[in-house]
């Protein structure tokens, strides 16, 4: 299987393989890409803007409980699920994927936590005018220190490719997880072993003059952590298709057989399916998944409370995930 013969685009290959360490509790049992945001599960709404450019073909990079994604539909992809062994790394679960799935030649990756309205054909334009390994989506950021940053010229050749510089940052511009690349970058990455893209490869290739940089002035979130996986469910409250059998009411997304008692308050919240929400409670900017009890007169704020959690009556529950422990 070659790149050109996936309807004409490239196929893609999403990253799937972290442990979420910073959304536990929630992914102990759950893997991130799994958790729903808007009401559909993460990895859906990563791959929207794939589908919306036309691309058929999506290779899934698996790691941490990847039997878990087993059952997960995506729709019309024709998908083909890679999972690693041991813990391989962005580069060599990348490396990895391509090997089994036939890829080569032109493709496009995406870290599977990242969601935003990625035009991925001006990506593609791009990528094809220039002799580039690599072209890599660019977001400007207030804080970069929490990412890999790009120094990138007049002509948006990356000059320079530091993976979580310490400050002051040579850049505001940060890799937003959405690349395309060519499949002879893995003669720069170790044969069946682990490695970081971010560290190993995309330095030497800014090195080299090998790597282009599209900058986006979407939206765009890496939803790697609490206050970043409510800022995409409130995205997706905004904007963000309705999926089947859920409701929208006043600002807030309601799943099937969601009972909200009628004095309680609910504000800019997910209320997943079966949840309940009990008499004189309030919940605001807050995510409750599937089967969670809200007490009487609980109060819930900016907070996610996991499946089948219960909110005692009264309590008070502010910036806070609850969810179950470790297994």
């Amino acid at each position: 299987m070659t790149a050109a013969t996936a309807g004409g685009l490239p196929p893609a290959v999403v990253l799937v393989g972290g442990q979420g360490t910073r959304l536990r509790p929630l992914t102990w049992r759950t893997p991130k890409q799994l958790l729903p945001v808007g009401g559909l599960p993460l990895l859906n709404r990563v791959v929207e803007p794939l589908a919306a450019a036309g691309v058929t073909r999506v290779v899934l990079s698996l790691g941490y409980r990847s039997e878990a994604f087993d059952r997960l539909e995506l729709g019309s992809f024709d998908v083909t699920a890679v999972p690693e062994d041991n813990p391989l790394g962005s580069g060599g679960g990348l490396a990895h994927a391509l090997r089994k799935a036939e890829i080569s030649g032109t493709f496009l990756a995406m870290n599977g936590d990242v969601v935003g309205d990625v035009d991925i054909a001006a990506l593609l334009e791009r990528h094809r005018s220039t002799d580039a390994l690599a072209t890599i989506l660019v977001k400007e950021v207030d804080d970069p220190s929490e990412f890999g940053v790009a120094v990138v010229d007049s002509q948006g050749r990356v000059t320079g490719f530091v993976e979580k510089p310490p400050p002051p940052a040579p850049s505001n511009l940060i890799n937003a997880g959405v690349w395309v690349l060519e499949s002879s970058i893995l003669d720069r990455i170790p044969q069946d072993g682990a490695a970081s893209i971010e560290r190993e490869v995309f330095p030497g290739l800014a090195a080299d003059g090998r790597m282009q940089a599209v900058v986006h002035h979407g939206w765009w979130h890496d939803v790697g952590r609490l206050d970043r996986y409510l800022a995409a469910n409130a995205e997706y409250l905004q904007r963000g298709s309705t999926p089947p059998g859920w409701t929208r009411a006043a600002g807030s997304l309601h799943g099937a057989g969601a009972r909200v008692a009628d004095d309680a308050t609910v504000e800019a919240s997910v209320i997943g399916e079966d949840v309940s929400v009990g008499p004189g409670a309030a919940v605001r900017g807050s995510v409750l998944l599937a089967g969670a009890e809200v007490g009487a007169a609980a109060v819930v704020e900016r907070s996610v409370i996991g499946p089948g959690w219960i909110v005692a009556d009264g309590e008070k529950v502010t910036d806070a995930i609850c969810a179950e422990g470790a297994p």
